[in-house]
């Protein structure tokens, strides 16, 4: 390849047509949808007049693809909000009939997705039919269906195309503004998602393309099988990802590695991988002998190839479709403007899709590609520069390829940051050395990983030995990333609210830096240090917004206000969320309740003992709410509420973890969950006694919650006996069974040395809950006390370092402490 001269433009100002119109578009679209005309004709007129600057004249057609650009947003996000209302008043009328399972009527819409080992994803096109109770409604939106397979629903689902039918039956979840998979649904016109356990297919007629399509997932899912089948779990789950892009048997352990260590973006097969396989594809394509013109059929067949494995993602029909664009020049018969290419190819991907604009997906992968043609003249410069130096051996070259990769890495994590910290709420600090290090195992990863996938059907034993081999790549890259993210400074936790004004003013800095560059009198070397301050700027700029921001809280904890019995309701920053018991049979509607504090899912159910104003709740509970999991004691009586619940248990096959001392879990990254009692003796009875209730407790930070559940005064002198006085001490004490003077003995509330004391009972309840003696306690170790029946439901939130208290029904001020 030949490089430009200095003198050569590598950057041609027409190319800022195209960019500055998608920004304008953009901008007067999003400033429109959110109601703020003034600033979205200021930043359209803007970034307009930018462009007459910088042209050195007026030019129309900046301003006639920045109309096109914002006019296709606004389309979008008038269907979008149109959809949404439609859908949204559905779903509040379905949830009218809490009690009832959703039954779901509706024709697939693309690619069923496997996410994990026991559940699968489709689309149903809009008009699907919902029941539920006595409401019949159908959706206006795509509505995602989550299946989880069992023995008999696997082989199933395998042939399941766009265009069958398919009927299920499950657990209906509205879509809100929680967790991020959330915000994800919401861009992509979803009001709702249904969990669902039984269902029944019928094949629909399909057409060439579904047929076409169906043949290309088998594949992938052939090469799926194939690397588990000679690789380890783990192995073959990092190929899976890197290579189809189909992340769902990643563990968490993995996730965070690579999350940390900046490499995540590996597993989102984007622009990066489409180079790779273009590339590879070029280099087989000359060493046949190919032509121009062949060699650029032969790319274009290739890319279409793989965006049908990997499922038609934006991000890779993006790349796929630029990389067509650059290596198909012979058969347009002209060069191609990088930037307006990419440009233009965001504008058809509008278009195509009229909810592409608004998914977080687009925005990023479009980013990262103009971050990486903003970069290129730096790296080139690199290169003319260093060259001569350190002289053109296979070691300088190497020298030369690794700091340019790192100048390209840097460059698209700062495009990415604001994003990045607005979805993830972390930036990786040692990505691009993470990305010198692991560039060199992504070709032989995808080159070992489709060939393989090629030669399986011819040579199997061939097939499984190349797969063999790129194992060993797959475990290196993940060992580069385990190592790499265990550095201290590898990444940075960020606030996820970034205001608005401070994401203008980081790209306006990012802009800026590159504006010398883009003079008439361009050359590769001219702005090198403008660009590197820039940069430096923007980020400087987003560490200090950062530090104007008060610390988000890590937890959340509510006593919820549901008569004589416990609920508690624990939510976590990163989005987990946990319930410990659910209230008495006839209590409040709990789903509903947890609605509308925001929750749409548990990660877990906590269950501390067998007593129905304790476990009563659960059972519409369950019917009504996806639970993830549920924690029980290591021993429950057979009451009649516990066998009911069992049975619910055994028809929704949901696990049961039994947990005794030394049982422990977490929640997100900063939340931990430690049992502290029972213990086997306290439960082989299988009796109720409150004695063995679980207790459990929630440490956040510096912070420590006490959750006792109906323990007495037996359970607390076996905990003094046996626990650190290090374990009971804690900032917020719920007080055993309901305040009863059989609990909250005095040696055990000085071992606690609780702030605050909340005791959860019904209002003039017949057991006269809370005991005087309790109360009169609980003042001597100067614990402010908080009740139910009196404040309502009451709610602690706190950062890790200091609480604040909040009751439904106020009293008196100054509950902070």
């Amino acid at each position: 390849m030949t490089l430009p001269s200095p003198g050569e433009r590598v950057l041609p100002r027409p190319s800022l047509v195209a960019v500055l119109g998608l920004m304008a578009g953009q901008g007067l679209a999003r400033g429109l949808a959110l109601g703020n005309v003034a600033l979205a004709i200021a930043v359209f007129a803007g970034l307009v007049l930018t462009n007459a600057a910088l042209r050195g004249r007026a030019d129309w057609r900046g301003g006639l693809m920045a109309l096109l650009f914002a006019g296709a947003g606004l389309v979008q996000g008038a269907f979008l909000e149109n959809s949404a209302q439609t859908s949204r008043g559905a779903v509040a009328r379905l949830e009218a009939h809490p009690s009832d399972p959703i039954v779901v009527r509706g024709t697939v819409a693309g690619d069923p997705r496997v996410r994990g080992e026991d559940s699968l994803r489709l689309w149903l096109a809009p008009g699907a039919l919902v029941f539920r109770g006595e409401a019949a409604e159908v959706l206006a939106t795509p509505v995602p269906l989550f299946l989880r397979l069992g023995d008999r629903g696997a082989d199933r689902l395998a042939n399941l195309a766009p265009g069958d039918r398919i009927e299920a039956r499950g657990a209906m979840v509205p879509v809100g503004q929680g967790d991020s998979f959330d915000e994800w649904l919401d861009s992509q016109g979803a009001a709702l998602w249904v969990k669902a356990r039984y269902w029944e297919v019928q094949p629909g007629e399909r057409t060439l393309w579904d047929r076409y399509r169906l043949a290309t997932r088998r594949w992938a899912d052939g090469m799926e099988a194939l690397f588990h089948a000679n690789t380890s779990h783990e192995t073959a789950a990092v190929l899976s990802a890197i290579s189809l892009g189909r992340t769902g048997q990643l563990s968490d352990s993995q996730r965070e590695a690579f999350s940390r260590s900046g490499l995540l973006h590996l597993f989102a097969v984007s622009g990066l991988h489409a180079g790779i396989v273009a590339g590879l594809t070029v280099w087989l394509a000359t060493f046949l002998g190919l032509g121009p013109r062949r060699r650029a059929w032969l790319v274009v067949i290739a890319m279409v190839l793989f965006c049908s494995v990997t499922g038609f993602r934006p991000s890779v029909m993006r790349a796929s479709l630029l990389a067509i664009v650059f290596v198909g020049q012979p058969l347009l018969g002209r060069s191609v403007d990088p930037l307006g290419a990419l440009a233009s190819v965001a504008l058809l991907l509008m278009l195509a899709n009229p909810r592409a604009m608004w998914q977080v997906d687009f925005q990023m992968t479009f980013l990262a590609a103009g971050a990486l043609l903003m970069a290129a003249p730096g790296a080139i410069a690199l290169r003319e520069r260093l060259g001569p130096k350190v002289g053109w051996s296979r070691w300088g070259g190497f020298l030369i390829g690794g700091l340019q990769v790192a100048w390209v890495s840097l460059w698209i994590q700062l495009a990415l940051a604001p994003i990045l910290v607005g979805v993830f709420g972390r930036v990786s600090l040692i990505a691009p050395l993470s990305n010198v290090v692991a560039a060199p195992c992504l070709p032989f990863l995808l080159g070992g990983a489709f060939v393989a996938g090629l030669l399986d059907g011819v040579w199997a034993e061939g097939a499984g030995g190349l797969v063999w081999l790129t194992g060993y790549v797959a475990e290196a890259l993940a060992g580069i990333a385990g190592v790499l993210s265990a550095a201290p400074f590898a990444a940075v936790e960020a606030d996820r609210d970034l205001p608005g004004w401070a994401m203008g003013l980081f790209y306006l800095a990012l802009l800026a830096g590159r504006w010398v560059r883009l003079r008439p009198r361009f050359t590769p070397f001219d702005g090198l240090g403008s660009a590197a301050l820039g940069g430096a700027v923007a980020a400087g700029l987003l560490v200090f917004t950062q530090t104007l921001r008060p610390p988000e809280p890590m937890l959340r904890v509510t006593f919820l206000d549901v008569g004589q019995g416990d609920a508690i309701l624990l939510q976590a920053s990163s989005g987990e969320t946990m319930l410990v018991d659910a209230g008495p049979p006839r209590g409040p509607d709990l789903a509903r309740e947890l609605a509308e504090l925001g929750v749409r899912r548990l990660d877990v159910l906590v269950l501390t003992h067998a007593d129905a104003d304790h476990i009563g709740g659960a059972e519409e509970l369950l019917m009504a709410f996806p639970v993830d999991r549920v924690v029980v004691g290591s021993g429950l009586a057979e009451t009649e509420t516990w066998l009911g619940l069992n049975r619910v248990f055994a028809y929704l096959e949901k696990p049961v973890l039994q947990a005794q001392r030394g049982t422990a879990f977490t929640l997100g990254n900063e939340v931990r969950v430690r049992v502290l009692h029972p213990i086997p003796e306290f439960t082989e009875a299988g009796d109720d006694r409150n004695d063995a209730s679980i207790v459990l407790r929630v440490e956040a930070g510096a912070v420590a919650f006490l959750l006792t559940g109906d323990a007495e005064a037996e359970a607390e002198r076996e905990m003094l006996a046996a626990l650190d006085p290090g374990d009971l001490h804690c900032d917020v004490l719920k007080a055993g069974h309901h305040g009863s003077d059989s609990s909250s003995s005095m040696p055990f509330l000085m071992a606690c040395q609780p702030r605050w004391a909340v005791i959860s009972c019904g209002r003039q309840n017949r057991y006269g809950h809370p005991h005087m003696a309790v109360l009169a306690r609980m003042a001597e170790v100067n614990a402010a006390v908080l009740r139910t029946d009196k404040d309502g439901s009451i709610s602690f939130t706190t950062d890790g370092r200091s609480v604040v208290a909040e009751r439904q029904r106020p009293a008196a001020a100054g509950l902070a402490r």
